[in-house]
C-alpha cells in the first residue's frame, strides 16, 4: 500500500489527498491497481453499486444513453450555473464527464449508478469497497462539521 500511496502522490497535481485519507480510503481494497482495456463499461446506468474508483492512468468517460438524455438535459437545464462542464452529445449519448488521474468517482447516496462509465483510454484503476469508501467520507464530513462550527 506504500507504493500505491506513494505513486498516488506523485501523479497528484495539486496533493488533494493526505497521505492519512489515503491510507484509510485504500485500506479496504487489494492496493492492487486493475489493467483496463479500452472500451471496457465499468458499469451502466442502473446497475447496483459495489465501488468507487480511483483512475490511476487512462481516461474514463461518464456518460448517459440516448433513453437518458432528456433526463440530462433537465438536469443540466437546472444545475447550468453551479456546473462546470457542459454535457455533449456524441452518438445516441450525452457525455457528462472525461475523468483523468488521479479521479476517484462513484455515488454516496443512492444505490444504482445514475450514469455509465466506460474506459475510453486504457486504465489502471483500483476499487474501493462501497460501505467503506462511504463511511470514510461520512465520518470526514462529521470531523469537518465540528472542527468548522468550533471555529
Amino acid at each position: 500500500m506504500d507504493r500505491l500511496v506513494a505513486r498516488i502522490q506523485r501523479q497528484s497535481r495539486s496533493k488533494q489527498f493526505p497521505n492519512a485519507l489515503l491510507f484509510t480510503i485504500l485500506g479496504n481494497s487489494d492496493c492492487k491497481p486493475k489493467q483496463i482495456a479500452n472500451g471496457v463499461l465499468l458499469f451502466q446506468s442502473g446497475d447496483q453499486i459495489f465501488y468507487w474508483y480511483l483512475l490511476l492512468s487512462g481516461e474514463v468517460q461518464l456518460f448517459l444513453s440516448t433513453a437518458e438524455i432528456k433526463c440530462a438535459k433537465e438536469i443540466k437545464d437546472r444545475d447550468a450555473e453551479r456546473s462546470r462542464h457542459d454535457a455533449v452529445s456524441f452518438q445516441n449519448e450525452c457525455i457528462i464527464e472525461t475523468l483523468q488521474p488521479i479521479a476517484l468517482f462513484g455515488e454516496l447516496s443512492i444505490s444504482r449508478h445514475s450514469c455509465s462509465a466506460r474506459v475510453i483510454r486504457p486504465a489502471e484503476i483500483v476499487t474501493i469497497n462501497q460501505s467503506h469508501f462511504v463511511a470514510v467520507y461520512n465520518v470526514c464530513v462529521i470531523y469537518f462539521v465540528i472542527n468548522f462550527n468550533n471555529n
